[in-house]
């Protein structure tokens, strides 16, 4: 089965990418539900194009959105969000906001609290991300571009005891990923944030299926033997400091669902050299999504 998404460049160009769905249970659960949204599902307010350069401008105009919001949330959210994003700190800035989301959305009824709350959320994750970006950039010279779709609602399915296997921690330029779909925190995501204040309630690990998704850009990470082994001794030890009771699932429970799962591939130029994988960021960079086509094999 394959899939294309059609895009248009800062050019004007129409262009397209196209992707070939994995063959296994997990892949064809999160395509039956991908298949079913259109664009206009997309969640309004969300930046699909994550980790691609973008002007000090554009970065101020989102932090500026976020305060909007943060005002507008406090004029009915109690306690009130006193905390503000302070760019010079924005590991902190991020984990102390990310409280609030799970906080107010699950008591939340009314339609235009809700998308703020979640516009709020996707701000939050989307400097997170930028600035993650910037950190491993200067650091290692890697990039972390993907687009991220994610979606209003969507038709979920369970993840079975014979699917938690796939969970992977490896990330490959032009793989499509089963995004994380729940509210709340999973664990990679509170080590990668080194977050050791986060509420137990919001530690959650995947175990839905929805059509969200993360197309990766950037470039392939932890996909040898020594680098998982690193990577997992990292994990362990953050994971014994953090507080073995108070993680709800235990390391070495296959349901604690580290990383994610790889549901379709790039044809072609999957795991593609550092000088393709650069050509294709130059192409998407300001490009707009204008539709998604699906093919029957």
């Amino acid at each position: 089965m394959r899939f294309e998404l059609n895009l248009v460049s800062s050019k004007e160009e129409n262009f397209s990418v196209c992707y070939e769905l994995n063959n296994h249970s997990f892949a064809n659960k999160w395509y039956k539900s991908f298949q079913s949204q259109e664009l206009n599902d997309l969640r309004p307010g969300r930046d699909i194009f994550n980790n691609f350069n973008i002007s000090k401008e554009q970065l101020s105009q989102k932090i500026a959105r976020l305060q909007e919001l943060i005002d507008f949330l406090n004029t009915f959210v109690s306690p009130k969000i006193t905390d503000h994003f302070n760019p010079e700190k924005p590991k902190e800035s991020v984990n102390k906001l990310h409280v609030h989301f799970p906080e107010h959305e699950r008591s939340e009824s009314r339609k235009d609290r809700i998308l703020a709350l979640s516009e709020y959320n996707d701000l939050i994750h989307y400097l997170e991300s930028y600035y993650g970006q910037e950190e491993c950039r200067k650091k290692w010279g890697i990039e972390l571009a993907h687009l991220a779709l994610c979606f209003k609602s969507s038709p979920r399915y369970n993840i079975k005891d014979e699917e938690w296997n796939l969970f992977s921690k490896s990330q490959f330029f032009g793989e499509v990923v089963s995004h994380y779909p729940h509210v709340g925190r999973h664990p990679l995501e509170i080590f990668w944030a080194n977050d050791r204040n986060v509420p137990n309630n919001q530690i959650l690990s995947q175990y839905e299926i929805a059509a969200d998704s993360l197309f990766h850009f950037g470039s392939t990470l932890r996909s040898t033997e020594e680098e998982l082994s690193k990577f997992d001794t990292q994990f362990k030890n953050f994971y014994h400091e953090f507080g073995e009771d108070r993680w709800p699932i235990k390391i070495n429970d296959p349901r604690i669902a580290l990383g994610s799962v790889q549901v379709a591939r790039l044809v072609n130029d999957f795991n593609a050299k550092p000088e393709v994988q650069k050509q294709y960021r130059e192409m998407l960079q300001n490009s707009t999504l204008k539709g998604i086509k699906h093919f029957r094999s």
